[in-house]
């Protein structure tokens, strides 16, 4: 293989692993439950939609989701009997 050829190589991997790291940094930031529009800014987009390619959804993050009423303190009304 000469050289040049190898380099090109090498060149492809890097921009392979960049958009790799890219898209597990984003995954991670959203499963951390960071905002949309702060990953947008740290990736540099400047749409959203763009951003938005990154927001699939895990099954353990929708397991994760916690109903607002679990957290409702309810008390059980016994009833009276005359």
């Amino acid at each position: 293989m000469s050289y040049w050829k190898f380099i090109k190589v090498i060149v492809g991997y890097l921009i392979i692993y960049k958009k790799i790291y890219r898209h597990s940094y984003a995954t991670h930031l959203l499963k951390n439950r960071t905002d949309i529009k702060i990953i947008q800014s740290l990736l540099g987009h400047n749409d959203v939609k763009t951003t938005e390619i990154y927001t699939h959804i895990s099954n353990a993050l929708i397991k994760s989701v916690k109903s607002p009423l679990d957290s409702l303190q309810l008390t059980e009304y016994k009833t009276i009997s005359r």
